[in-house]
């Protein structure tokens, strides 16, 4: 995965979701940012915008893929499969969007959690 910014993530997300309308696909990056900030906001941790080091790109990668989704099934977009991987989630009885924004809203949280917090210590003088 290499050192990414937020535009290779953007990039990521649009090779993983199928047909992203142009109102949201042109605003992935600004999508990503906010999730970038979630991440800090979480881990006390600044994955940046730029050269993103590796621990958090998966995180990032999963929690703007979920915000997307989200967003898209909000201005009513819907899409026939969600492929990751071997992990395919085609249309049935629930929303693909919403089954995708759940998985990858989940996956995004356990690995914003493996990247850790930051340690804050406080001395009492006494």
């Amino acid at each position: 995965m290499g050192n990414w910014s937020l535009g290779s993530v953007a990039d990521t997300v649009l090779q993983i979701v199928d047909s992203v309308p142009a109102g949201i696909s042109g605003n992935l990056i600004a999508i990503a940012d906010r999730q970038r900030q979630v991440i800090y906001q979480y881990t006390g941790l600044d994955p940046g915008s730029v050269n993103i080091p590796l621990k958090f790109q998966p995180a990032l990668i999963n929690l703007t893929i979920a915000d997307t989704l989200g967003l898209m099934q909000m201005t009513g977009a819907d899409v026939n499969r969600i492929q990751l991987g071997d992990l395919n989630i085609y249309k049935g009885t629930e929303s693909s969007l919403t089954e995708g924004m759940k998985y990858f809203k989940i996956k995004g949280d356990e690995e914003m959690k493996i990247i850790g917090r930051k340690s804050h210590f406080y001395r009492a003088n006494g």
